[in-house]
């Protein structure tokens, strides 16, 4: 028997849900499934990832500036299901959700299953159109536990929707890295797009209290994205040139790992965390928001630190006690591999999500024979 034919779609997409298909695609058992990935041509990634393993298909299925608008490549993702013998169609984000499933709908697609990486949209509308689209989804699938409650508040029935954790690959992350800066330096970094909602101006505002009392430390934001300009200018303001440094971004974050002394997440919202994960996988201990899903992988006091978004106050003070404490550094950092290691493996998300095609299968192939 031949593989199934899996399509990844999704659009314009950053950072964590990029990683989190390329790693799902990847991973997949070859003898049962065989992927392929469609994303929008605004991805900068495409022709750096054009030649791996995975089969890449440019297509934009609908106006960036205007979401609910298709373009004529929605009609050549039709064509494509069907010449491809599609499957399972898995998509990404709400874009690719809500045209993936149209075009799923027409080509007569059997399987289509929904990936929620983020917090969706607020406003009836938004969750009027879930609600209808969920009644052609398989399956829901959120990366948290949060993301779940979220749309079971929205009105998309509990049934539909099963959380499985991001999950990253530990083979890359060398644990036990943590280092004695007695008479060195610091570096503590923030990572991910330079977006509003990723709250690096309260990284900024803590970096500018820490450098007070700590001259050594050096700060890193660690990405790029449409506030990095706001953001440079906010460096002056708070005399931080020659402490605060931007990376741009960073497409292979291992060597940073072993940079840092400490990872700080401002979000103030996030589904999961992927960077999160991946440095606590390298045992890097880690500071993050009390929003989303960072709460399910951060156990504050065991295997890193909570504080409230905004608080830079808190934020501050936290990132000095850990400086200046290694062994507490060393501690947090291995109970958050171990924590990686015991529930966060891409291995594992990888597993959980084949279970959730065999089943959806099972299901569409016995509504077939009925």
């Amino acid at each position: 028997m031949l593989p199934h034919k899996v399509m990844h779609l999704l659009c314009h997409a950053h950072g964590g849900m990029c990683r989190h298909v390329f790693d799902l695609a990847q991973g997949l058992n070859p003898g049962e499934f065989s992927p392929l990935i469609v994303a929008s041509r605004r991805n900068t990634w495409l022709k750096k990832s054009s030649k791996g393993p995975v089969p890449l298909i440019p297509l934009d299925v609908c106006h960036w500036e205007k979401p609910f608008l298709p373009t004529g490549d929605l009609g050549k993702l039709i064509s494509l299901l069907r010449l491809q013998r599609v499957v399972i169609l898995h998509v990404h984000g709400f874009r690719a959700a809500l045209w993936g499933r149209l075009a799923a709908r027409v080509a007569g697609t059997p399987v289509v299953i929904y990936t929620v990486h983020g917090f969706p949209a607020k406003g009836p509308a938004i969750f009027g159109i879930e609600r209808l689209l969920a009644n052609w989804t398989s399956r829901i699938i959120t990366v948290s536990h949060a993301l779940r409650r979220e749309l079971i508040r929205g009105g998309i029935p509990p049934y539909r929707i099963t959380t499985i954790h991001n999950g990253v690959d530990v083979a890359g992350k060398i644990g036990g890295n943590i280092k004695d800066n007695r008479g060195w330096g610091y570096n503590v970094g923030i990572v991910g797009r330079l977006v509003k909602l990723k709250g690096v101006e309260y990284f900024l505002r803590a970096a500018a209290a820490v450098a007070v009392v700590e001259p050594r430390a050096r700060f890193y934001v660690i990405g790029d994205g449409p506030r990095r300009s706001y953001l440079e200018g906010l460096v002056g303001d708070l005399s931080l040139d020659g402490v605060l440094y931007f990376t741009g971004h960073v497409d292979n974050m291992d060597k940073w790992w072993q940079h840092l002394d400490i990872l700080v997440s401002c979000s103030l919202e996030e589904g999961l965390g992927l960077s999160i994960l991946e440095a606590m996988a390298a045992s890097l201990p880690v500071i993050g928001t009390r929003v989303g899903g960072i709460p399910e992988i951060i156990i504050p006091g065991l295997n890193g630190i909570l504080v409230e978004p905004r608080d830079s106050r808190t934020l501050s003070s936290e990132i000095l006690k850990l400086l200046h404490n290694p062994g507490w550094r060393t501690r947090l950092g291995g109970k958050g591999r171990e924590m990686v290691l015991r529930r966060f493996t891409r291995d594992k998300m990888v597993a959980a999500v084949e279970k959730i095609y065999h089943q959806s299968l099972e299901i569409t192939l016995g509504k077939a024979n009925e």
